[in-house]
């Protein structure tokens, strides 16, 4: 089979692709739903704990984002011998976990730039998730592509951060970023007819490939949202 076809097919649990896209998009709200949720708890007790633990804290902040990656990348490469009830646990506290990340951009940011830059983004992921859907362009074509560019766009922030600190060059990077994660909403949209297509043997795979995918389309949402607030988000005086 290639690796895009834009069949449709029906699985042995008879859900249409379209019924099974519905699924994804309602675990992908379910995270996001997490996300917001914990973004908006933590940022009401986000100085509280800077002030409690003082120099600890960033080493909570440093030790909570190892523990993002590490979950992120178990979940990818462990799938096959993850539990459905473990994906959900994993995708879960990847929700926890990001809010609380975000939280210090609900501190930094003015409430309503931040709901102005969520309804942006939500606009550009639904507008890239219906071309990604309808395109005929076989976009997996380019797959070997996306691991070395995330590479290159991590090294890039990395770099500047730490070691060059352009504004100029910080500009450049976010935009970069944005057109990045606007093509992966479409390659992941794409993706989800390969998922539905290696559903047919295995309900359980099935439906731990449903978490995957809207893993997968959730992280493309909250990189996007995160350079889209870099742009127009207003600071708190």
């Amino acid at each position: 089979m290639s690796e895009y076809n834009n069949e449709v097919y029906q699985s042995q649990n008879q859900l249409t692709f379209n019924e099974y896209m519905s699924k994804v998009f309602t675990i992908l709200g379910i995270g996001l739903a997490i996300t917001t949720a914990s973004a908006l708890i933590f940022s009401l007790t986000y100085m509280n704990i800077y002030y409690a633990l003082g120099n600890a804290f960033f080493g909570l902040v440093i030790g909570l984002a190892i523990a993002e990656l590490v979950v992120a990348i178990v979940f990818s490469a462990r799938l096959n011998k993850l539990s459905k009830k473990t994906c959900w646990c994993l995708y879960i506290a990847y929700s926890v976990l990001t809010g609380f990340s975000l939280s210090g951009i609900l501190i930094t940011y003015t409430a309503s730039s931040v709901w102005i830059c969520f309804a942006i983004t939500t606009v550009m992921f639904i507008s890239m998730a219906m071309i990604g859907h309808n395109t005929k362009v076989d976009l997996t074509r380019f797959s070997g592509y996306i691991a070395p560019a995330l590479i290159a766009l991590i090294i890039a922030t990395l770099l500047n951060v730490f070691l060059f600190r352009g504004a100029f060059m910080q500009w450049v990077i976010t935009y970069v970023g944005i057109l990045l994660f606007l093509f992966l909403i479409a390659y992941d949209m794409q993706m989800l007819r390969n998922y539905y297509s290696s559903s047919f043997t295995d309900d359980e795979m099935a439906d731990k490939l449903m978490i995957m995918a809207a893993f997968q389309l959730y992280l493309d949402f909250i990189n996007l949202f995160i350079r889209i607030i870099q742009i127009f988000g207003k600071r708190r005086d």
